[in-house]
C-alpha cells in the first residue's frame, strides 16, 4: 500500500505532493492501527485462556500474576510457623484426629488477608485465615456466596496476590516458590472455559502436553482424525462391554499417561463425546470434563471451585462418586460449595466461612453437635381420639421414649422447631427430637 503510495506522488505537484503526503501518512497510522488492533484481538484471548485455563497457567510462569511487593527468602523460622497450630484451636474447631495429624499437610495457611475496594472504601474479603488441609482428605469451605471460598481458591492458586500471610502448598511457600507450588497443584474453576474451534478430545491433547505428558503419538494420529476417531469408538464399543459383563473395574487411573487420561474420560461418563465440540455438551458434560481437566498428570492438590454447580442431581452424585475415588490416590482435594448437602457428603472434615472468615472447622458429627442438630421422630396418632384420649397416649409415648432416650424432647410449639409442628400437632402427628449420639452415624 506504501509502496503504491509512493509511486504516485511523484506525479503530483508541490502542492499535490503535500495532500497527498497527509493522506499517506493518515492512511499509514489506520494501517498501523488495524493492524495492532487485529493483532490484540488475536493475541488478547490466547492470554485470557492461558490466564485462565487452569492447567495451563500453572506451567507458565509469566501469565502467573506477579507479586508487587519485594519478597523477602523464607528462612526456617518461616517455617516453623506452619508448625504452630494454636492459631487453629478454638471452641468452634475441633481437634485434628490423630490418625488424619499422623498424615503429611497438604496444605498449611497461615494469616491469609485479601480485601477489594469496593465503592471507594477496602472491604475484606478474606480476613486472617488460618487452616491445615491434609493428604488423603477431602476438605470443603462451605459458605454463601460472597463469604470468601472463591477468594481463598483463588490467592491459593495464584490468581490472586496475597495482601498478606503465607501459605506452604505441597511443601513450598506460596509466596517464594510459587512456581513449585503451581507443579503441584490444578484447579476446576467455577467457569467452563473452552477454546470452540477444538474438539474434546483436542483439548485433552493440549493440555495433557503442557503438563508434561507424552502425547506425541496422539498428536501425529489426530492429523487423520477420521482413522483416530474409529480407533477410539472401537476401544469404547470394548469397554461397555466389558462393563455390561462386569470384567471392567473403574479404579483410580494413572493421569500422568494418554491411556490414563482416556480411562479418566471414561469415568465421567464422556468417552463417547471425545469427538464432539465443547458447544454440542450440556452443562453438565462441560462441567465433568472440567473436573477430567483438573486431574491430568496426578496434581498433589485440587482444588474444585464450585465442582457440581449446573449439575443436575443425577450427575451431581456420579462427579461426587469420582471425587470420593481419587481420595485413594492419596492426594488432597479441597472443594468449595454452599450446598450443605454436598460438603456432609463429600468432605471428611468443613469449615464454614461467613464474612471472609472461618467460623468453625470440623467433621459432619462435630459440627452436628456443636450446633445442637438433631434427628425428629414423628409418631402419627389415630384420628378419633378424644382430646383426653390424646394427652394420655402422648403422655405414654413421651414416658416410653425417655426411658431410652432420656434428652429426647415433645415439640410442641412453633418457637422449637417452625411452623410444621404446629401444622403436625393439628394433624395428630408428635415430633420429637432426638440428639445425634443417640443415633448410628448413617
Amino acid at each position: 500500500m506504501l509502496y503504491m503510495f509512493g509511486t504516485t506522488t511523484s506525479l503530483c505537484s508541490s502542492k499535490d505532493t503535500a495532500q497527498c503526503l497527509s493522506l499517506g501518512l493518515n492512511m499509514f497510522w489506520q494501517f498501523s492501527a488495524k493492524l495492532f488492533t487485529n493483532v490484540l484481538m488475536f493475541s488478547l484471548p490466547i492470554r485470557i485462556f492461558f490466564y485462565m485455563f487452569s492447567p495451563i497457567s500453572f506451567l507458565y510462569q509469566i501469565y502467573f500474576k506477579p507479586q508487587t511487593e519485594e519478597r523477602q527468602p523464607l528462612t526456617q523460622s518461616s517455617y516453623s510457623a506452619f508448625e504452630d497450630d494454636s492459631c487453629l484451636t478454638g471452641e468452634y474447631n475441633e481437634q485434628v484426629d490423630p490418625i488424619v495429624k499422623s498424615k503429611r499437610k497438604a496444605i498449611s495457611i497461615r494469616n491469609f488477608n485479601k480485601s477489594f475496594i469496593t465503592d471507594g472504601e477496602p472491604r475484606k474479603v478474606v480476613d486472617n485465615l488460618n487452616l491445615d488441609v491434609y493428604y488423603s482428605e477431602i476438605f470443603a469451605l462451605l459458605g454463601h456466596n460472597g463469604a470468601g471460598k472463591s477468594t481463598t481458591i483463588g490467592m491459593l492458586t495464584g490468581f490472586l496476590t496475597v495482601d498478606s500471610g503465607n501459605a506452604l502448598i505441597a511443601g513450598h511457600s506460596l509466596i517464594h516458590e510459587a512456581e513449585q507450588v503451581r507443579q503441584k497443584i490444578s484447579i476446576c474453576p467455577q467457569n467452563n472455559l473452552f477454546i470452540d474451534d477444538l474438539l474434546v478430545i483436542e483439548h485433552l491433547a493440549l493440555l495433557s502436553s503442557f503438563r508434561g505428558v507424552q502425547v506425541h503419538e496422539v498428536l501425529v494420529k489426530l492429523q487423520n482424525l477420521q482413522s483416530y476417531q474409529v480407533e477410539i469408538y472401537q476401544r469404547y464399543a470394548i469397554k461397555q462391554k466389558q462393563k455390561a459383563s462386569g470384567n471392567y473395574k473403574d479404579n483410580h487411573s494413572d493421569s500422568t499417561t494418554w491411556e490414563g487420561i482416556l480411562e479418566i474420560v471414561d469415568r465421567f461418563s464422556l468417552f463417547d463425546k471425545l469427538f464432539f465440540f465443547p458447544h454440542m455438551l450440556s452443562g453438565g458434560q462441560k462441567r465433568r470434563l472440567w473436573l477430567a481437566f483438573a486431574l491430568i498428570a496426578e496434581p498433589s492438590v485440587v482444588f474444585l471451585d464450585e465442582p457440581t454447580s449446573g449439575v443436575d442431581p443425577v450427575g451431581r452424585q456420579e462427579i461426587w462418586r469420582v471425587i470420593q475415588e481419587e481420595r485413594k490416590s492419596g492426594r488432597c482435594i479441597v472443594i468449595t460449595t454452599h450446598h450443605i448437602e454436598e460438603a456432609e457428603w463429600l468432605a471428611d472434615r468443613k469449615a464454614v466461612m461467613f464474612d471472609g472468615k472461618v467460623r468453625c472447622i470440623g467433621s459432619n458429627l462435630f459440627l452436628k453437635q456443636k450446633f445442637n442438630a438433631c434427628y425428629y421422630l414423628e409418631v402419627q396418632l389415630v384420628s378419633n381420639l378424644t382430646q383426653r384420649q390424646r394427652n394420655e397416649v402422648t403422655q405414654n409415648i413421651t414416658s416410653l421414649l425417655k426411658s431410652y432416650i432420656p434428652e429426647a424432647e415433645l415439640l410442641v410449639s412453633i418457637k422449637n422447631a417452625g411452623t410444621w409442628v404446629a401444622s403436625s400437632i393439628a394433624a395428630g402427628v408428635l415430633t420429637y427430637s432426638i440428639p445425634n449420639k443417640y443415633v448410628p452415624d448413617l
